[in-house]
């Protein structure tokens, strides 16, 4: 047995008609036999706008992330995991620059498996949304998802961790000097030096917690 599949571009098609003869293993003719064209009603998918090219069993986005690419655009890359579909097609149109990477174009003749696709995006785009067509429900099914740039603030809070300790570190210190000259001041007489350097300290301490908070905000 064996399965033919055919990609219609047009909205008149036909199925060529296929002439078969069998032979056995000592090439002596045992049948031959002809399948005549068919013509076929073709439905032209083209008109939805949303429609990404792409017929499948099944089609979903495994994962992606997006990026800045310039001051203008946006670059988008997403994995594609596909049963029995023409994703080598996929096609979006607000699309500026699109494609599929070298290793993901070996895979054009498996049935089932995932590719990864990029394109670059305008940044007014905020919200990606496409259509193809299920082959199991015979008809559109729509994936969305947004496109604006995601941030990675790891590095960005492991950078914070030694400041934000050392403040920790030094509002304790400075505390605890605030305690120490006021206890001086009240052994020695009240002495006005004490004092002062205690509400020194006190008021770097709470420099220290105001000038975190303004620059948490």
């Amino acid at each position: 047995r064996a399965t033919y599949y055919y990609k219609i571009k047009g909205v008149k098609a036909i199925i060529p008609s296929l002439e078969v003869s069998a032979f056995s293993n000592k090439d002596k003719y045992i049948d031959h036999s002809i399948a005549p064209k068919v013509a076929l009603q073709v439905t032209d998918l083209s008109k939805n706008p949303r429609y990404a090219n792409v017929m499948a069993k099944d089609l979903q986005v495994v994962q992606y992330k997006t990026k800045d690419y310039d001051d203008k655009n946006n670059i988008l890359v997403m994995e594609i995991a596909f049963k029995e579909a023409t994703w080598e097609d996929f096609h979006i149109k607000e699309a500026i620059k699109q494609g599929f990477d070298n290793a993901s174009l070996n895979q054009i003749k498996a049935k089932e498996g995932s590719v990864f696709y990029y394109c670059v995006l305008p940044k007014t785009l905020q919200n990606l949304s496409f259509d193809y067509f299920s082959l199991s429900n015979r008809q559109f099914k729509t994936l969305s998802f947004s496109a604006i740039p995601t941030q990675d603030t790891t590095g960005i809070q492991s950078d914070l961790i030694p400041k934000n300790n050392f403040l920790v570190f030094s509002n304790v210190a400075l505390l605890a000097l605030c305690v120490f000259f006021l206890v001086l001041f009240f052994i020695f007489g009240r002495k006005l030096i004490f004092l002062g350097l205690g509400v020194l300290c006190l008021g770097f301490v709470l420099y220290h917690l105001l000038f975190t908070q303004k620059s948490a905000l």
